[in-house]
């Protein structure tokens, strides 16, 4: 089974399907980024209150 790539952009029926089959993952550098600020962000927000 291949490997499902998720960009942060793109996500088939398909690939979920293989994914929950057991097919591994691999997350592009670029959506993992944005993964880590949108936590940076969560994680700011929660400890000023907002």
């Amino acid at each position: 089974m291949s490997a499902v790539e998720i960009d942060g952009h793109h996500l088939t029926l398909e690939q979920i399907e293989s994914v929950a089959a057991g097919a591994p993952v691999r997350v592009k550098a670029a959506a993992r980024e944005r993964v880590v600020r949108a936590r940076e962000f969560v994680e700011r927000r929660f400890a000023s209150g907002e």
